[in-house]
């Protein structure tokens, strides 16, 4: 039984958001301005709470956004949570793609040679087993399985495994929260899902999967016409990042045969910030401000 799930959804005041964050907010805002991007909203949440917020633009922290392929995040929590339960195994083999099981399909590895190849359409193909499996359409088993005890109210679900949910910033910061502890799944599932399928591919089960500065850090693109988001969650120090546009930008800087979480300012700036790698000159400059 998912445990009940509580999170404290009120960000500080400005005055009071985290410091950490001033480059952070300071990077969105150069890349709104130098991509004309009409709308940008970010939150941090970090041990449950969210403690940073940003909006600019046409873009709020409550209005319903395609978070497109944010959703192979929550197909692959469905389908861990169908291994916990004894119903799945990663070694169990796809019906509709002879010679190719479960592990290959959710980490990317099931084209020709068995080589990371990101594909929507294979992706998609868990919906049928999920529903098989689970024995309830996909929709329903996101409202029931992830939406009701991340308490996503706001959300829309997806017909597919792998994209077109529908979710606000809100939402999604309840989502990263309700991550960071076992309401969705357990610690052991989360590692593997957050682990490289194999050392050469940056991809774990369903999220892409690096490190920074010696931690692991999950994360996950979307991309769809004119909207974008992303996804960035270190999960040892239960602290993630979410972003969501009204511009294909955002998602176009990992567009990429193998994407690279690194080639994002933004992201390098939060994984940095959230590190403190910053900290003996932002409190060097703190201490010039209060002489």
């Amino acid at each position: 039984v998912i445990a009940a799930f509580a999170i404290a959804m009120c960000s500080a005041p400005a005055s009071a958001q985290d410091w950490r964050y001033h480059r952070l907010e300071s990077a969105l805002r150069d890349a709104r301005g130098q991509y004309r991007i009409p709308g940008l909203a970010a939150a941090v949440v970090e041990d449950g709470r969210v403690v940073w917020r940003f909006t600019s633009g046409n873009l709020s922290a409550e209005a319903l956004h395609d978070v497109a392929s944010l959703t192979k995040t929550m197909a692959s929590v469905l389908i861990l949570q169908e291994i916990e339960a004894g119903r799945l195994k990663l070694t169990d083999p796809v019906p509709a793609l002879p010679g190719v099981q479960l592990r290959q399909l959710l980490s990317h590895t099931s084209g020709p040679g068995q080589a990371f190849h990101y594909d929507n359409a294979r992706f998609h193909l868990l919906t049928a087993l999920l529903e098989r499996r689970a024995g309830a359409p996909f929709p329903e088993l996101l409202r029931q399985r992830v939406f009701r005890p991340a308490r996503m109210t706001a959300s829309r679900p997806s017909f597919s495994a792998a994209a077109g949910v529908l979710a606000s910033l809100d939402d999604l910061a309840r989502y990263a929260a309700a991550l960071d502890t076992r309401t969705l799944l357990r610690d052991r599932s989360k590692s593997l899902m957050w682990t490289p399928a194999r050392p050469d591919i940056p991809y774990g089960l369903g999220w892409f999967a690096t490190s920074r500065h010696g931690e692991k850090v999950a994360w996950h693109y979307g991309l769809d016409g004119p909207s974008s988001s992303l996804i960035i969650k270190v999960p040892t120090k239960k602290i993630s990042l979410i972003v969501l546009a009204n511009s294909a930008h955002l998602g176009e800087e990992f567009h990429h045969p193998l994407p690279d979480l690194f080639r994002s300012r933004i992201a390098r700036v939060f994984l940095d910030s959230s590190f403190n790698q910053f900290e003996g000159l932002l409190v060097a400059t703190a201490s010039a401000h209060q002489r």
